[in-house]
């Protein structure tokens, strides 16, 4: 079996919109912020700031994000564009959900994965989606106090 796809002459998974979408470490920790802040609006510094990447890297990487209307624009304040979560994106909802349910396994997978500076798996899926407004549970609680014993010293 080739791994072209016959129709396209494209590798197979170069065809996939899941690999096309979390294709870049750069992309995975932009989508990350917003969902973990899926109720504010956050500028380009803010991602960066937050998701520990380059301003330039969420520049490179918007394009696609908006055209996906996974994220849109809103305010802005002089020069400063903001974006906020689209949540009316069925595309976002799905994300929502898989970003969810992954937080439920983050010590299973912490367990698995090396952790060091190159491996940001750990740092993805700390458990902050249901935004500030809720009282993490005792099992929301056990869950990031595992992930941040895990993280310590990257």
């Amino acid at each position: 079996m080739s791994g072209m796809d016959s129709s396209t002459n494209l590798p197979y998974s170069d065809r996939s919109p899941f690999v096309r979408l979390l294709e870049t470490p750069g992309r995975v920790r932009i989508l990350d912020v917003f969902l973990r802040k899926h109720y504010t609006e956050l500028s380009a510094s803010d991602v960066a700031n937050l998701g520990n990447i380059d301003k330039s890297t969420f520049t490179r990487n918007k394009d696609v994000l908006l055209e996906l209307e996974i994220i849109v624009p809103s305010d802005k304040e002089g020069q400063q564009q903001y974006y906020r979560l689209n949540t009316d994106s069925e595309i976002v909802n799905v994300l929502g959900r898989a970003h969810s349910e992954l937080t439920k396994f983050a010590t299973e997978v912490n367990d698995k994965t090396t952790i060091d500076k190159a491996d940001y798996i750990g740092r993805l899926i700390v458990n902050d989606v249901n935004g500030p407004s809720s009282e993490p549970n005792e099992e929301e609680i056990a869950v990031e106090k595992a992930i941040t014993e895990n993280v310590q010293g990257v």
